[in-house]
């Protein structure tokens, strides 16, 4: 199994355009703003086949939808990418959220600019 260096891992969104809007202005490049359940599916999927990508955060609303159980084994069975379901709308909440997930996964806090 091929390891992800975390400094060059990435992150994903997958949610609905507040939350879309919200990581991208905190700095996250990798964003989808799916609007049906094929689009949520091919969403996830790219990011499963992207070696990059080591956390995907998706509001829980979305990922609610999925009917493809091999796509909902892969999101709660595999150690990378880590799944972070979400709830809640808005830029704040966004980067609240992303700034607690950093300060857990590797112990600093970024401050992100407000």
């Amino acid at each position: 199994m091929e390891r992800v260096d975390p400094k060059h891992s990435k992150i994903a969104v997958i949610g609905d355009s507040l939350l879309v809007s919200g990581m991208s202005s905190a700095g996250i490049k990798v964003l989808y703003n799916p609007s049906n359940t094929q689009e949520i599916e091919r969403a996830i999927s790219e990011v499963l086949s992207n070696d990059n990508i080591g956390i995907v955060i998706i509001s829980e609303e979305l990922a609610s939808k999925i009917t493809d159980r091999k796509i909902l084994r892969a999101m709660d069975g595999g150690l990378l990418p880590l799944f972070v379901r979400i709830e809640g709308r808005g830029a704040k909440a966004g980067e609240d959220m992303l700034r607690k997930l950093i300060l857990r996964a590797i112990g600093i806090d970024i401050g992100l600019s407000k």
